[in-house]
């Protein structure tokens, strides 16, 4: 019975994927978590925006920038 409710969570999260590899990637994020970002200083000071690296208790690191779009 066990593995009847294994083979049905498999076949939902399929729905939610476009491919394999989608799936693969979806497991891979679920148990090892998102990779920290790392950017260079030169690549931050290309950024004309303020900007922030944060990182939430045991989470990964990620990159905020904060912009302005103005048309017209």
């Amino acid at each position: 019975m066990r593995y009847f409710f294994l083979l049905v969570a498999c076949f939902l999260l399929t729905a939610c994927s476009q491919s394999q590899q989608g799936i693969g990637d979806t497991f891979a994020l679920a148990i090892f978590g998102t990779p920290d970002v790392d950017m260079t200083p030169a690549q931050v000071r290309a950024i004309p925006y303020a900007s922030i690296y944060a990182k939430v208790n045991d989470g990964s690191q990620i990159f905020c920038g904060a912009g302005v779009c103005r048309t017209g």
